[in-house]
């Protein structure tokens, strides 16, 4: 059966199971992991680094799940993700930037 039906030519509908959100756990994760790293910074900055590497690749899987999400007709669209999304990735970056530095200081000496 057709939705709509005009001179042969035939439009469906197709039949959805809901709606799909962004992948909030996933950066929920991406976030934790900065702050376990931020921890780090005054503990080991060995694996503060390993720690802010690992969160900067979660953070990429974190966008590339959302892209594939997005291209479904039924994305919710959550005004503060995408924002807060890049916040993480950039303060991931300058953790891992501070624990670069802190190992080049140690390795001088």
């Amino acid at each position: 059966m057709s939705d709509f039906d005009v001179a042969g030519y035939t439009v469906t509908v197709d039949e959805s199971t809901g709606l799909v959100n962004p992948p909030v756990g996933v950066l929920i994760l991406t976030a934790a992991l900065v702050v376990i790293s931020a921890v780090f910074l005054f503990v080991d900055n060995q694996i503060g680094y390993a720690t802010a590497v690992v969160a900067s690749i979660v953070g990429g899987f974190v966008v590339f799940f959302n892209q594939n999400r997005r291209s479904n007709p039924n994305y919710v669209t959550l005004e503060w993700f995408q924002p807060t999304l890049r916040i993480v990735r950039l303060v991931t970056v300058g953790i891992a930037l501070a624990h670069i530095t802190m190992l080049a200081i140690e390795a001088t000496r």
